[in-house]
């Protein structure tokens, strides 16, 4: 499987077909490999997700992310956790 990570255009370079160029790239270079499968990373609300679909991808998942506050205790701020 092929991964195709932490892409970005700049505000004032989007629109151009930039992204689109790239990604059409990798998916060459995938196909090249003999590689079958690609995934590509969005959140479900980021606009990328649009485009990603423009160029053949479907959802498959859906991540999370979890995050846990650790409170400690009152004089303590600064001891390790174990």
């Amino acid at each position: 499987m092929g991964l195709v990570k932490d892409r970005f255009t700049v505000h004032t370079y989007r629109v151009r077909g930039i992204a689109s160029a790239i990604i059409a790239h990798c998916i060459s270079h995938a196909r090249a490999l003999g590689i079958d499968d690609i995934l590509i990373g969005s959140y479900a609300r980021d606009t990328p997700k649009y485009l990603y679909q423009k160029l053949g991808f479907v959802p498959v998942c859906l991540t999370r992310h979890f995050v846990k506050t650790i409170e400690h205790p009152v004089g303590r701020e600064d001891s390790p956790i174990y």
